[in-house]
């Protein structure tokens, strides 16, 4: 994936960290999930720096909010990129648990299961038809990878208003 390699020398040149999350994520912990994107997670701290360098590797910013920006790739055979910015405290806690994959081309930070599942549950509190399906597949298979007690499933539930979910999935979860 030449735009990870791209982006992971870069960042590392400067710095600056970054963890890959949703369907590469999913992938590299042991879960195969078809995606057609590079979604990164990234403090806002360091905002600017990602959205430069993203467009200074060819790529058009396509869609932009506080906490969020899209970005499409000039050839259509690459990875269109996403970049989700975080709060500089909720971004070191996630370092604090993230382990290291290879993706081949690189080895990057990824988000732990407990995190990667806290990311799922605050997507899904959106409450988007569209995402919601594969979004609570992609929950089912983070509790199974995971060994997640309930009562840990529970809290984040909770956390992210979700308690509906936790009623439907709490079996895929370990005693406890």
């Amino acid at each position: 994936m030449k735009i990870l390699e791209q982006i992971n020398s870069h960042a590392h040149t400067a710095g600056v960290d970054f963890l890959v999350i949703g369907g590469h994520a999913l992938n590299a912990l042991g879960f195969s999930r078809q995606t057609g994107d590079l979604d990164l997670i990234v403090s806002k701290s360091d905002k600017e720096f990602w959205i430069k360098l993203v467009s200074d590797l060819g790529y058009k910013q396509v869609q932009t909010h506080e906490v969020f920006a899209r970005f499409k790739p000039a050839a259509l055979v690459a990875w269109p990129v996403d970049l989700m910015f975080v709060e500089p405290n909720v971004f070191a806690q996630l370092l604090s648990e993230a382990g290291i994959s290879d993706f081949g081309c690189c080895k990057v930070k990824i988000p732990s299961i407990r995190h990667m599942l806290a990311l799922k549950l605050h997507a899904l509190k959106q409450r988007q038809k569209h995402r919601e399906g594969k979004d609570v597949v992609d929950v089912i298979e983070l509790l199974k990878l995971g060994n997640i007690a309930e009562s840990t499933f529970r809290q984040l539930c909770e956390k992210y208003d979700r308690l509906d979910l936790y009623e439907r999935l709490k079996e895929y979860c370990k005693s406890g």
